[in-house]
């Protein structure tokens, strides 16, 4: 599987199924959530996924408008950080995601 895109409505609930149909891929390049209701819970499910899994080659996410906080946004920085998906990941989207992140103006 090369690409997933998604814009279906689904809350962390999905998140939970899709990550377990996606545990252990290794051909994922890119997966699209934008405008979901993953929330909080649902974007740590992915983070978590995203620890677990040693041979993902993931080059993009996008996560925009999930519905998520300051501990969903996080989670998710932090997995994508980790070796390998530190030098594999190219862009990611958390618009509208946490904006008490971002640096004053």
């Amino acid at each position: 599987m090369r690409q997933l895109w998604s814009r279906n409505e689904f809350r962390s609930e999905g998140m939970e199924e899709l990550t377990k149909s996606l545990k252990g891929s290794t051909s994922l390049a890119s997966l699209a959530i934008k405008r979901n209701y993953i929330g909080d819970k649902g974007a740590m499910v992915l983070a978590s996924m995203l620890r677990a899994s040693k041979k993902i080659v993931l080059k993009k996410l996008y996560l925009g408008y999930c519905n998520m906080g300051v501990d969903g946004a996080r989670s998710i920085l932090g997995a994508v950080q980790l070796l390998p998906l530190a030098l594999t990941l190219t862009s990611l989207d958390l618009t509208v995601c946490a904006p008490s992140l971002l640096p004053p103006a």
